[in-house]
């Protein structure tokens, strides 16, 4: 609540013009990731803006544009300007110019794209499949295969992807029938609470974290799948 009360003291001592509120907020409304999932802790409600022309929210990296209940404020979440994960890959991504005028006048948004490293998934059942899906890819670019057929040689894979692309751009990954293999180990049965562990493992065996940080990163995640409802 009092988040809740912080936010409408700041909209209340602002009424004679534009009134913009730039946050670093989660948002209820707002779906996240490729899956739009709903993340509520912590979160506040399009609804606790009121009295604001225009909020500007960052936090989540998918750009959105949310409005309170009565339509009067325009909610901004310009999201990250470029692509930074497989799962950001069939995202638009860029800038927002924001053209301000008076108090009650809603201001305007408009999107301007700009270049970005991209992101691609093939899902190949032989070499020749790989090798169509790769004419014309630009030279920033991150690649993930996923082999579909336990026939294709991996170093073959490798081979054909080091020829297309700078080193450290590409991963590749097989996925047969029953079982998908990561480059976590993760197999498609593994609940998520597994794929943490498996997860947190790799951590240290970078020596990304200590050891005895291992079973502290285990229950953070536990408990922010226990508040998203993924555990």
């Amino acid at each position: 609540e009092s988040r809740k009360e912080q936010v409408q003291h700041l909209a209340e001592t602002n009424t004679k013009v534009c009134n913009i509120l730039v946050t670093h907020t989660g948002i209820k409304e707002a779906p996240v990731g490729p899956s739009d999932m709903i993340i509520e802790a912590g979160a506040l409600s399009v609804d606790d803006f009121t009295g604001f022309d225009l909020v500007i929210a960052g936090h989540y990296h998918t750009s959105r544009i949310l409005y309170s209940s009565d339509r009067k404020t325009k909610i901004l979440i310009p999201g990250s300007p470029m692509k930074l994960s497989y799962g950001e890959r069939e995202e638009r991504k860029g800038v927002y110019l924001i053209e301000a005028l008076s108090g009650g006048v809603e201001p305007t948004v408009e999107f301007i794209p700009i270049g970005s490293p991209q992101f691609h998934l093939i899902q190949i059942e032989s070499l020749e499949e790989m090798e169509e899906a790769l004419e014309g890819f630009p030279a920033c670019t991150y690649t993930r295969v996923v082999c579909k057929s336990d026939t294709i040689d991996p170093n073959d894979v490798k081979k054909l992807l080091q020829s297309k692309l700078e080193e450290g751009r590409f991963a590749v990954e097989y996925d047969t029938p029953g079982v998908h293999q990561s480059r976590l180990g993760i197999e498609s049965k593994d609940s998520l609470s597994t794929v943490l562990d498996k997860f947190s493992g790799l951590m240290v065996e970078q020596k990304r974290i200590e050891s005895q940080d291992k079973e502290r990163l285990l229950k953070l995640g536990q408990e922010y799948l226990g508040r998203t409802g993924n555990g």
